[in-house]
């Protein structure tokens, strides 16, 4: 009887514990509708889409360097004779000067040979050519300059046609020309001067050295002109162009540089996430930017007549959240670029549009708002 008792009295507890919970759930269920109820609106801050002339302003980091550079090396063998500075790394060299010369007898020597071949041979030609009185002139005149020159400036044959040219191939003119033009060329070889104005790199070269043929010798890199190669987004590219105008800082100082945009590089496959844009920079001589240096550049990319920038931050998706009559209603937005921390959208609103500035957290359309600021 007790056992049967006990069991009736253990069902009705757990039916009353059950009730209990279903009360309690209910009571929290309830809370939420209880406040909607309320009518309680969210504070939130507003602005006012105003459309204006906007320009994209894109930023991105780099390091300079030269427009040109190159290794400087000499076609021959030889042995060292002069030596600019040692050729060390960080002198300053003008286009021309004269960097490292080689012994050159052997190829003065053959040079020499080669102009008394050709001088001996324009001679026979001219004792027998029978020349008129205009092209003997020509010829006198190549003969004086040719007893002159070096091999640096050699004088051009005067044109010959028919018997002329025939005659001249017979005393060897021709064939002496070409053997003085390679002794002249192997003679300079054993020169090497600056091809443009810059700073030399290496550990340079001394006198008395022997120089193989086509080894590096030192490196060249030009000053007073150098580029900046930045990598963009695929978004970013989209608003530069050839030409924009493009500020380079130097952060450790502040100092400023301006330059254009040269060329694009394409995309080259439809997966590419960047691309290359090569600027120009012309650096004024007074001031001292050097290749390696690193920069950060802000470009003046495309502009807008008339557009309206707000943060990127409030943007869901594609839609913006405004502000009507005291509820949150989202529109689709027509965007046209991406800059920074905003965003530029096309002005497809009724003037005075406000939208909501505060970021939201579970927004719902058509919940209340509270303008901060409002009575």
């Amino acid at each position: 009887m007790n056992r049967k008792l006990f069991s009736i009295l253990s069902v009705a507890a757990v039916l009353l514990c059950g009730g209990l919970i279903m009360v309690l759930l209910s009571s929290n269920k309830a809370e939420p509708s209880l406040a909607e109820e309320t009518g309680e609106a969210r504070s939130v801050r507003t602005g006012t889409l105003i459309p204006a002339e906007e320009t994209v302003w894109i930023e991105a980091d780099g390091f300079l360097k030269a427009r040109r550079q190159l290794d400087l090396s000499v076609p021959v063998a030889g042995k060292a004779v002069y030596v600019k500075e040692g050729l060390k790394g960080g002198v300053p060299v003008e286009e021309g000067d004269l960097l490292l010369s080689l012994d050159d007898r052997r190829a003065r020597l053959a040079f020499l040979g080669a102009r008394a071949d050709m001088i001996q041979a324009t001679n026979q030609f001219l004792a027998v050519a029978g020349l008129d009185e205009r092209e003997r002139p020509l010829w006198e005149t190549y003969l004086g300059r040719l007893e002159r020159s070096g091999a640096e400036n050699l004088p051009s044959l005067p044109e010959a046609v028919g018997r002329i040219e025939q005659l001249a191939v017979t005393k060897g003119v021709y064939a002496g020309s070409y053997a003085l033009e390679r002794a002249a060329m192997d003679l300079t070889d054993h020169f090497l001067t600056a091809p443009f104005t810059g700073i030399l790199t290496g550990e340079g070269v001394s006198e008395g050295a022997w120089v193989s043929p086509g080894v590096a010798l030192a490196g060249l890199v030009e000053s007073g002109a150098l580029e900046l190669t930045l990598s963009l987004t695929a978004e970013d590219v989209l608003h530069v162009e050839p030409g924009d105008g493009v500020v380079i800082t130097r952060p450790e100082d502040d100092s400023r540089l301006f330059g254009l945009i040269e060329r694009i590089e394409p995309l080259l496959s439809a997966g590419s996430q960047t691309a290359q844009i090569h600027i120009s920079l012309d650096v004024p001589p007074e001031e001292r930017w050097l290749p390696g240096a690193f920069v950060s550049a802000r470009i003046r990319g495309k502009r807008f007549d008339a557009a309206c920038r707000v943060p990127r931050e409030i943007l869901s998706g594609d839609r913006i959240p405004l502000y009507e009559e005291g509820t949150l209603v989202f529109r689709k937005v027509s965007l046209w670029a991406y800059d920074g921390s905003d965003v530029i959208i096309a002005p497809d609103f009724p003037p005075g549009t406000e939208y909501v500035a505060t970021v939201l957290q579970n927004p719902m359309e058509g919940m209340l708002l509270d303008r901060e600021g409002d009575s």
